[in-house]
C-alpha cells in the first residue's frame, strides 16, 4: 500500500458512508456540518472492519484521482478532535466506559462511537463477563463438579496435558473460549466436552459456525471424533442427531428459538464472527447456557466489522483479566510436525520475522517452495508453473484478492485458457466448483467444493463430502475453483496449497492472510510473491480500532443482555 504522505481530501470515501453522514448531522440541532466529516469516516471505518474512529489514527481508501486504483493511507485533521468535543451532540465517556449514553455519538479518549456500535460492545461485554464469572448449571454444586471431574479424568485416554485442561474448563464454565491453531485439536476437544456434559443428564446440544461450510465441517467434525475416539454410546447418539447451522440462521430463525432452547452450545470459527453477530447470538442464548468458543485469533478476522474473537483473548494470558479462568490454549498441531518446515515457517510469519521468514523459504526446505514474482503477470505465470504437468493431483491455489490482475478470476481464466477449455462456457469434465451461496433445495452451502464429470448424457456435480451426485441444472450459484481466495478456505485444509500473494500494495496484504494461507496445508507449500510481498505482509498486522478490548478488561457491572 502507497505509503507516501498524503491529506483526507485525497481519499475517496465510501458514497453511501457520505450519505449516511449527511442525513445524520441533518437532524441534528443545532445544524451539525462540522461532524459531516467524522461521522462520515466513522461508517467509512465500519466498512473496513472497525468499530469506531480512531482519531489519532489513520484512514485507509482508494485515491480519489480519477483512474486511480492505489491504495492511499492518510492521518485525521487534529481540529477533528476539538470540533467533537465542543459539539453538543457528542458526549464524552472515559475509555473502556461501560455506562450507557443516550447522544448519538460519543467520544471515548481519542475514538468516536456511534451509540449502537458503542452500546453493543458494552452488551457484548456485560455478558461474556456475566457469563464467565458463573459455572455452568449442571455443576452448580461441589458434588456435582467433582463428578464431572471425575469423568473427565477416566476419559484422559489420548488426551495431552492442555486438552484436558480445555475439557474441564469447557465441561464446568458457563463461558469457554478454546483457542489454538490449525490442527491443534479443537473440535476434538469439543466432542469430549459433550460427552462430558451429558454424563449429568440430558441437554440441548446447539452446534454453530459463521457460514455455511464451516457448519457442515464442524458437523462432520465432532460425529467423526465421536466414532474414531470410541465416546459413550449417550455422546454418540447426541452426536449423531445434531445439525449444525449457521449462527445467523440460529439468531433469525424463529426468533431465535434453538439459542433459547440450548444448554450448550458450540460455536466453531469464532475469529469470523463479527460483533453485530456475537451480540445477536448472546442476546438470544438462554442465560443457563454455556457457550463454548472454539477458534484461532490469528487466523483472519469477520468480514464485517469487529474483532471479536482476537479483543477475547487478548491479555487473558494474566490471571487478573476478568476473562482468564475461560480460556484454554492449544498448541500442539497434529496437521504438521512441530520441527517440519511448514510449522517453522508459519510461527515466523505469526510472530512478525520477516529475516527468519525469508531464511526459512530460501532454505528450500522439503515441502517448501518460493516462486518469486514482483508484476502480476508473474504471480500468474509462476501460480500456473506451480501446478505442475498434470501427473499428480495439482495443489489448491489461494489468492489474496479475488478480482484484480493476479486475483482468482483472473488465475482461473488462465488455467482454462491454458488447458483449452476456456469456450466450453464452464461444462468440462473434472471443472473444479465452489459453491458461493447457501440452497435449502439441495443442501449445498456457501463455501462447499467439488467437480464436475459428465454421466451419460448429464453433467453431475460431485460435492466433497456428499455421497450423491447433484445435475447441475440444480446446482446454486458458482463458480470455477482452480483458484480460491484465502478468505474463502478459511478453516479448510488440503494436502498441498499455491499461496500467491498479491503483486501490487493491497490492504488485504496482512500477517493474518499469509499465516492462514500457508497453514492450509497439511503437506507441501508453495509461496508466489516478492520478497517485498511478504514482508509487507508481515509487517501488517491486522489491528482493527474498537473499544472492546478495553470493556472486556475493566467491566464489573453484573447486567446481561435480555
Amino acid at each position: 500500500m502507497t505509503q507516501s504522505p498524503c491529506t483526507i481530501d485525497q481519499l475517496q470515501l465510501e458514497p453511501a458512508a457520505a450519505w449516511f453522514s449527511q442525513r445524520l448531522c441533518s437532524v441534528l440541532e443545532p445544524q451539525a456540518p462540522q461532524l459531516q466529516a467524522p461521522v462520515a469516516w466513522s461508517l467509512h471505518q465500519w466498512m473496513q472492519g472497525h468499530t469506531c474512529l480512531n482519531l489519532s489514527g489513520t484512514v485507509t481508501a482508494r485515491s480519489a484521482e480519477k483512474g486511480s486504483f492505489d491504495m492511499l493511507e492518510a492521518g485525521l485533521p487534529q481540529q477533528w478532535l476539538a470540533d467533537l468535543r465542543a459539539h453538543p451532540a457528542v458526549a464524552s465517556a472515559a475509555v473502556g466506559s461501560m455506562d450507557s449514553i443516550a447522544a448519538p455519538l460519543v467520544l471515548e479518549g481519542s475514538k468516536l462511537f456511534l451509540n449502537r456500535w458503542r452500546q453493543q460492545e458494552i452488551e457484548v461485554s456485560m455478558a461474556l463477563r456475566a457469563r464467565a464469572d458463573k459455572r455452568a448449571s449442571w455443576c452448580q454444586t461441589p458434588e456435582a463438579e467433582s463428578r464431572i471431574e471425575a469423568f473427565v479424568t477416566t476419559r484422559a485416554q489420548g488426551l495431552h496435558e492442555a486438552q484436558l485442561h480445555a475439557v474441564r474448563v469447557g465441561a464446568t464454565r458457563r463461558l469457554a473460549v478454546i483457542t489454538g491453531g490449525p490442527g491443534t485439536g479443537k473440535t476434538f476437544v469439543a466432542a469430549r466436552i459433550i460427552e462430558a456434559v451429558l454424563e449429568t443428564g440430558p441437554q440441548p446440544v446447539l452446534l454453530l459456525a459463521p457460514t455455511g461450510k464451516a457448519a457442515a465441517r464442524l458437523q462432520h467434525s465432532v460425529r467423526e471424533s465421536a466414532v474414531r475416539d470410541k465416546l459413550t454410546p449417550r455422546a454418540v447418539a447426541c452426536i449423531e442427531g445434531l445439525q449444525a447451522q449457521t449462527v445467523h440462521a440460529a439468531t433469525m430463525r424463529r426468533s431465535g428459538e434453538a439459542l433459547r432452547r440450548a444448554r450448550l452450545i458450540v460455536v466453531d470459527e469464532t475469529s469470523m464472527i463479527d460483533l453485530e453477530r456475537m451480540h445477536a447470538l448472546l442476546r438470544l442464548a438462554h442465560e443457563d447456557a454455556t457457550i463454548l468458543m472454539l477458534g484461532d485469533p490469528h487466523q483472519l478476522a469477520s468480514v464485517e466489522a469487529g474483532s471479536v474473537l482476537a479483543d477475547i483473548v487478548h491479555g487473558t494470558d494474566h490471571a487478573s483479566h476478568p476473562l482468564s479462568a475461560c480460556v484454554a490454549r492449544l498448541v500442539k498441531s497434529h496437521r504438521f510436525p512441530d520441527d517440519g518446515a511448514v510449522a517453522r515457517l508459519s510461527a515466523a510469519v505469526n510472530g512478525g520475522r520477516p529475516d527468519e521468514v525469508i531464511e526459512i523459504l530460501l532454505a528450500k526446505l522439503d515441502n517448501l517452495e518460493w516462486k518469486p514474482a514482483g508484476t502480476p503477470g508473474e504471480v500468474v505465470r509462476a501460480t500456473m508453473a506451480a501446478l505442475g504437468d498434470g501427473a499428480k493431483a495439482p495443489p489448491r491455489i489461494l489468492c489474496g484478492h479475488r478480482h484484480g490482475p493476479d486475483g482468482a478470476i483472473r488465475i482461473n481464466a488462465a488455467i482454462e485458457q491454458r488447458r483449452g477449455v476456456a469456450s466450453q462456457r464452464g461444462l468440462y469434465q473434472d471443472r473444479p466448483i465452489l459453491v458461493t451461496v447457501n440452497d435449502d433445495l439441495t443442501g449445498l452451502r456457501n463455501g462447499d467444493t467439488g467437480h464436475l464429470t459428465k454421466q451419460g448424457d448429464a453433467w453431475m456435480a460431485c460435492i466433497d463430502g456428499m455421497a450423491s451426485p447433484v445435475e447441475v441444472s440444480r446446482l446454486p450459484a458458482h463458480e470455477t475453483a482452480f483458484a480460491l481466495t484465502i478468505h474463502k478456505t478459511q478453516g479448510s485444509e488440503y494436502d498441498a496449497v499455491v499461496v500467491a500473494l498479491p503483486a501490487r500494495p493491497s490492504p488485504v496484504l496482512t500477517r493474518e492472510l499469509l499465516y492462514t494461507g500457508i497453514t492450509r496445508t497439511k503437506g507441501a507449500v508453495t509461496v508466489v510473491g516478492s520478497e517485498a510481498a511478504i514482508r509487507a505482509a508481515i509487517g501488517r498486522p491486522i489491528v482493527r480500532s474498537s473499544g472492546l478490548r478495553e470493556r472486556l478488561e475493566l467491566v464489573r457491572g453484573e447486567r446481561v443482555l435480555h
